[in-house]
């Protein structure tokens, strides 16, 4: 167990504050002990009062002396014994012992002593970093669990959380958002909250207006945005106040902690900051002994541009994204070659998180690879230090390449941070077991998507282990993670037909979000993973065809979406549209048209409003649907009803594959493949060839790169043109085909029995081909024959005649 002290001094004004923050402290301490932490408050009531050989004041600065972190605390007046522990606590820590961070904490007050106000003043030049603002005791706990978190420097995973306007640490509340000034007096914030309260009561009043609940899933979606950029840029200004400073960064941060967002960024102005970088460099190249000064106001400079860049985000206004981009540009092209190399490796990586989570991919491979090779140096020299920097940077890489379909690459990746992070596990395992865990998924949804599903197995199994073994300790942090690790394996056994595994996995997955619901009724994330959960459970009984069992799960997994759908829109209208599509798939399959029709209808209702939004965002799901409701019409013979559906979907994904062609060219494929059997079987045989020929070629060129997941789509294509040409009587050609495809479906089943009926089907197609192949040859034979004969005859007549 890893103990830290907390040192708190002050003066016996503020004894209320001093209480209410030891109770912060000892609730965080029963957060963190089952991850192997405790907290120690030290305060001087807790403390022997009592006389002694030594001075009281030196028994406390003794005591001081053996705390990781002090706090001091001041309101209206500069008490003598607490100027005592300040100074000496920042005497040990220039010397480079305990404490190792202090932090200094005025209460705003109407009016202060004038050596107060004198300390105030000169305390930026004496101890070179800011001191902390607090009006409340929310913004001081949330300024020591910002300050806690950074001093931890938990790269693994972050410690804060925010949620329903309140931060959290593993699920349990510790700061209302609302409470603290940056937040709670942000004018665009509050208008923000006022406006999403009217939604709720227009979305109450008029529960089937979509406008209105289109424009409450919006505000809401912006709303859960503007409070992660809030508490992200509260994140930063911590770890600025300890390191550079400038009378432009002191000015914009005192703003945004009042709450003036636009002032923060009005006065950092871009203009200005660009002059003073250009003038610092100039200053680093023309004169050596100037370089520290103007490599610091540099560094300086580099810190304006990031707040700026938050401050961007906080106001959202139109545009920002484009804006944000150009400031972070400006900023590592400043920083390029003058600032520290582990600096600029954290930029460049901020910069591709950024650009990552906003699916803006260009420049992100070269942002995390120049990134990368900054921090591999770095960990030669030092690799405790930077190890856990170059296996964050692998881990995103990987996801990259992931998302962008380079699977070999991602695999390198993430078996690289894999390595690394079980060999930080062996020196801290309460840190690094968590991360180890979850890149052992990763990894695992890499293979199971590759179709490589013992790899997968194993590697969820493990991650299972660690994750069942960290919910004994701490089951609030870890029973979400749990539940996420065995759908992903109920996934596999499911696709892998281990049905028995799979169901007892599935219902074990919903059993933990029911249990979580009932703790959290309030918080919608348990409710969604619970409908997701009852999803996966009905489409294994729908393929085992327990289809009364399969549509009551559907129908419960629909009902948490309706209920939930117009106060959180944003997270269950997908999912809601999904278990529409899968139930309407079940009705079609048991011959329910009339019901399968009109869930299809709602579903594309709701796809189709989204999209006017956001276009990028809800036009895949606009196609899914459509191609499933153009299945639906295919099986009840309205040919030109399908035919429609898929066109309009395949137009879409054409215009997606444009845009992400690793992500939607494999769709494009599918619907010309389904196209093509439409028109095939409509003797429309040219549209077909194309079609196929069309959907092959894709194929073929995405299975050059990633064979493992697409050889079986483009044996398939194989198997419907080679049906094609066999009836077109094309058997040379059909006969070829059938050989590809059985070739591809041969070398797959050598891992697994699941390709063994496609293996019998097709050998009997051959064998079918190859006898009408024959009796086409024979049928040919028999007509050239017979008019051989015929023309034989005619010439003896003719001979004959001439001889007469």
């Amino acid at each position: 167990m890893k103990t830290i002290k907390v040192f708190i001094a002050s003066s016996e004004e503020l004894k209320l504050e001093r209480l209410e923050f030891t109770d912060m402290l000892q609730q965080l301490n029963r957060i963190l002990k089952p991850r192997g932490l405790e907290i120690e408050p030290v305060k001087w009531e807790y403390l022997d009062a009592s006389m002694g050989p030594v001075h009281k004041q030196e028994e406390y600065n003794r005591e001081l002396k053996t705390c990781q972190m002090c706090l001091v605390l001041y309101w209206t007046k500069f008490g003598e014994y607490t100027e005592s522990e300040l100074n000496t606590a920042y005497t040990e820590l220039c010397a480079g012992r305990n404490p190792q961070k202090l932090y200094v904490y005025f209460k705003d007050a109407a009016e202060i002593t004038p050596e107060l106000q004198a300390f105030k003043d000169s305390f930026a030049t004496k101890y070179g970093h800011f001191y902390c603002r607090f009006e409340n005791v929310d913004t001081m706990r949330l300024s020591f669990l910002l300050q806690f978190e950074a001093y931890q420097n938990q790269r693994s995973e972050s410690l804060l959380k925010i949620r329903d306007s309140k931060v959290e640490i593993d699920g349990q509340s510790l700061v209302e958002l609302k409470q603290v000034p940056f937040a709670g007096n942000n004018a665009e914030y509050l208008q923000l909250l006022r406006d999403i309260e009217r939604a709720q009561t227009r979305v109450l009043k008029y529960p089937d207006e979509g406008d209105f609940r289109q424009e409450l899933h919006d505000l809401t979606e912006r709303r859960e945005t503007m409070e992660r950029n809030l508490l992200e840029t509260a994140q930063l200004i911590t770890r600025l106040s300890t390191t550079v400073s400038s009378a432009r960064l002191a000015e914009a941060i005192r703003l945004f902690e009042q709450g003036d967002n636009k002032g923060a960024d009005a006065v950092l102005n871009l203009v200005e900051i660009d002059r003073d970088v250009a003038a610092n460099a100039a200053r680093i190249r023309a004169a050596r002994e100037l370089e520290a000064e103007a490599l610091r106001g540099l560094e300086t400079n580099i810190e304006e541009y990031r707040l700026k860049i938050k401050t961007l985000q906080n106001a959202m206004a139109e545009e920002w994204l484009t804006e944000v981009v150009a400031v972070y540009d400006k900023a590592v092209a400043a920083a390029r070659g003058q600032i520290a190399p582990e600096k600029l490796a954290r930029l460049l990586r901020d910069y591709a998180d950024f650009l990552l989570k906003n699916k803006q991919y260009h420049r992100i491979g070269s942002l995390y690879a120049e990134s990368l090779t900054i921090w591999r140096r770095l960990m030669q020299e030092n690799p405790d230090a930077f190890a856990p920097d170059v296996a964050g940077t692998l881990n995103n890489l990987a996801i990259l390449h992931a998302d962008t379909q380079c699977q070999a690459q991602a695999e390198e990746e993430y078996a690289e941070a894999l390595a690394i992070y079980r060999r930080l596990t062996q020196k801290d395992p309460n840190a690094f077991e968590p991360v180890v865990a979850t890149n052992l998924n990763n990894i695992a949804l890499l293979h199971s998507n590759a179709r490589c599903y013992s790899q997968a197995e194993a590697e969820y199994e493990e991650a299972l282990a660690i994750y069942r073994r960290l919910k004994q300790q701490r089951p609030d942090a870890f029973e979400a993670a749990t539940a996420r690790i065995l759908n992903n394996l109920a996934n596999l056994h499911h696709a892998t037909r281990r049905y028995a595994q799979a169901e007892a996995e599935y219902e074990e997955v919903v059993a933990i979000y029911r249990c979580l619901t009932r703790k959290y009724p309030d918080a919608f994330e348990a409710d969604a993973a619970t409908a997701m959960a009852l999803n996966n459970l009905a489409l294994l009984h729908g393929n085992a065809r327990r289809y009364a069992q399969a549509e009551a799960g559907y129908e419960e997994g629909l009902a948490i979406c309706r209920r939930w759908v117009r106060k959180n829109p944003d997270v269950f209208e997908p999912s809601m549209v999904m278990m529409l599509n899968n139930l309407a798939l079940l009705h079609g399959n048991t011959q329910r048209y009339a019901q399968a029709e009109k869930e299809y209808e709602e579903a594309l209702a709701i796809c189709r409003r989204s999209a006017q939004k956001s276009s990028d965002g809800f036009s895949s799901d606009v196609a899914m649907t459509l191609f499933n409701q153009a299945l639906l019409y295919q099986n009840t013979q309205r040919h030109s009803q399908a035919e429609k559906a898929y066109g309009e979907a395949l137009s879409i994904y054409r215009r997606l594959a444009q845009k992400n062609p690793d992500s939607f060219e494999r769709n494009v494929a599918a619907t010309l493949n389904n196209l093509a059997y439409l028109h095939g079987n409509a003797r429309c045989h040219s549209q077909a060839e194309g079609e196929y020929e069309e959907a092959l070629a894709i194929y073929r060129r995405l299975a050059r790169k990633n064979p493992d997941v697409f050889e079986a789509d483009m044996a398939m294509t194989l198997v419907n043109r080679a049906y094609l040409h066999g009836i077109t009587q094309c058997y040379a050609q059909a006969q070829e085909e059938y050989a590809e495809a059985l070739a591809i479906y041969r070398r797959l089943g050598q891992t697994t029995d699941m390709y063994n009926p496609q293996i019998e089907n097709i050998e009997k197609s051959i064998d079918t081909i190859i006898a009408a192949g024959l009796t086409k040859k024979i049928s040919l034979f028999r007509s050239h024959y017979g008019m051989l004969v015929v023309l034989l005859l005619v010439v003896v007549g003719i001979l004959l005649w001439i001889l007469l």
